[in-house]
C-alpha cells in the first residue's frame, strides 16, 4: 500500500487544540517525496502540537525515518512539540533499535496523548504563562 498522509486539526473537550497526522501505508524511499509533499503545507507554518498516529504505517525504512525527523525537526523549529501514538510494533521494533527520534513522546493512544496535553497546560497556567 503507498504511503497515505491525512492531517487534520483537533481539540480535545477542554479546548486543547493538536494537529493529528495519520500515516498509512508503507514509508520508504519511493513514498518518501509524497510523504514531504503532503506534510509541506502544515510544515510551512507549524502548529503548536503535533501528533504522529502511526497505528496504521506498516512499514518504516531509513528514508521513511527521515522524514519523521525533518517533520520532528520543522515543528521545534516552529516552537512546538511532537509525539507519536499507536505505534505498530514492527515500526516500534525499528525506532527502538535506531533511536531515531530521541526526545519524542510515544503515547499508547490519542487518550493518553490528551492528558498530556491537559497536564502541559496546566503546568503553564500554575507558572503564570
Amino acid at each position: 500500500m503507498p504511503i497515505q498522509v491525512t492531517i487534520e486539526s483537533r481539540a480535545d473537550s477542554r479546548g486543547n487544540a493538536s494537529t493529528v497526522v495519520w500515516l498509512a501505508g508503507i514509508l520508504d524511499a519511493p513514498a518518501a517525496p509524497a510523504a514531504q509533499q503532503a506534510l509541506a503545507p502544515m510544515l510551512s507554518k507549524p502548529p503548536r502540537h503535533v501528533v504522529l498516529d502511526l497505528g496504521e504505517l506498516q512499514f518504516v525504512d531509513s528514508t521513511g525515518l527521515g522524514v519523521l525527523l525533518q517533520t520532528r525537526m520543522a515543528v521545534k523549529r516552529g516552537g512546538g512539540d511532537i509525539a507519536m501514538t499507536n505505534v505498530r510494533a514492527p515500526v516500534q521494533r525499528v525506532l527502538d533499535v535506531v533511536r531515531a527520534l530521541p526526545g519524542v513522546p510515544v503515547f499508547r493512544d490519542m487518550g493518553e496523548f490528551d492528558a498530556y496535553l491537559a497536564k502541559i497546560q496546566r503546568d503553564a497556567r500554575a507558572k503564570g504563562e
